[in-house]
């Protein structure tokens, strides 16, 4: 985001590496990796009840 100009989002560390782990654990984000396994792209889940 920083690097595409968005300087104000994802600031102070946030999300810590905890707190993806713990979202990729619960299924509640995703990671697309490429054929060598590195990261692409992220997501996270969303549903409006």
């Amino acid at each position: 985001m920083r690097a595409s100009g968005n300087h104000k989002q994802w600031t102070n560390g946030y999300p810590s590496r905890d707190i993806v782990a713990a979202d990729i654990a619960a299924g509640n984000c995703h990671v697309g990796v490429h054929a060598d396994g590195s990261p692409r792209i992220a997501y996270q889940k969303y549903s409006q009840s």
